[in-house]
């Protein structure tokens, strides 16, 4: 049967915010609850991940910190306005519920989060490439829609990244790419973000994942679960960090964030055929020496 924790825990207390600790609204004293839910109901809903956050944040609580950090990180890196701009902020919120999700063992949401922050800033990469603010404020206001492979190919086909990918074939002489110069299914493939996005989108699908990784209905704690979402997560936001420096050549980069691009983490989290790549993007574009 669950049971409460210890009231000696800091997590074992909820925390609602003050009327005053709002920017905006009336620093009125709150008003009663007026249409409170049962204790059956609250229960059923929140016991399981409950559970699971109480695990995950006592058995994994350094990988939530430094995927927190990594957050933080980003937030504190935006620009002040432009289309840049408003693609980090929406990004953050994938970031944040990305992590939400993780922690309280929803992991393919956790996954899907990843996803949809990485095609949000692949399209507004390419927006800004290519001066196209029509289009960043047409998808704005529901009026067009975006193709992810197309976003890659014409950032890979832009005299930007093309100087940026020839320097690095010359330098590694890999057959790998950061994005596909067009549509052919092995470019996709050989391009690491592309390549990403494919592997984000098996697990971001509604093909049993949770089902898969819990070995159970859920949610329930999983070893395995928190690996892969941490893995995607730090996978993405070291793609998403390079597609903000590609578009914002200005961008300051925090350099706490430069351990992502350090070999023997890049190990840890990536496809070996994508190590050198990553590396030589994170030291040259990113963390010039």
């Amino acid at each position: 049967m669950p049971h409460q924790l210890d009231l000696g825990d800091f997590r074992a207390r909820r925390s609602v915010l003050d009327p005053a600790d709002f920017a905006l609204g009336s620093d009125a004293p709150e008003a009663a609850p007026t249409g409170l839910i049962s204790e059956k109901v609250w229960r059923e809903i929140m016991t399981l991940p409950d559970d699971v956050l109480i695990r995950t944040t006592g058995h994994d609580g350094r990988w939530i910190e430094l995927l927190y950090r990594l957050r933080s990180n980003w937030l504190g890196c935006m620009p002040k306005q432009g289309i840049l701009f408003e693609a980090m902020l929406d990004v953050l919120e994938d970031l944040d519920a990305a992590l939400f999700s993780l922690m309280h063992g929803y992991y393919r949401q956790s996954i899907t989060a990843c996803r949809d922050a990485l095609e949000l800033m692949t399209f507004a990469c390419m927006c800004d490439l290519y001066g196209e603010a029509h289009r960043w404020t047409d998808w704005q206001a529901g009026k067009e829609n975006f193709s992810f492979r197309d976003n890659c190919v014409r950032i890979a086909r832009h005299e930007t990244m093309r100087s940026l990918e020839t320097i690095a074939q010359h330098t590694y002489g890999s057959e790998v790419s950061l994005l596909p110069a067009d549509y052919e299914a092995d470019a996709a493939q050989n391009a690491w973000i592309t390549n990403l996005h494919g592997r984000l989108c098996e697990y971001a699908h509604p093909r049993g994942t949770n089902g898969k990784l819990w070995s159970s209905n859920g949610p329930v704690y999983s070893t395995e679960g928190m690996a892969v979402c941490c893995d995607a997560y730090l996978e993405c936001f070291s793609a998403l960090m390079l597609l903000a420096r590609i578009a914002g050549e200005g961008l300051k980069i925090p350099d706490d964030a430069g351990f992502l691009y350090d070999p023997q983490t890049i190990e840890q989290y990536m496809p070996a055929e994508f190590h050198a790549l990553c590396t030589y993007y994170g030291n040259t574009l990113l963390y010039a020496k």
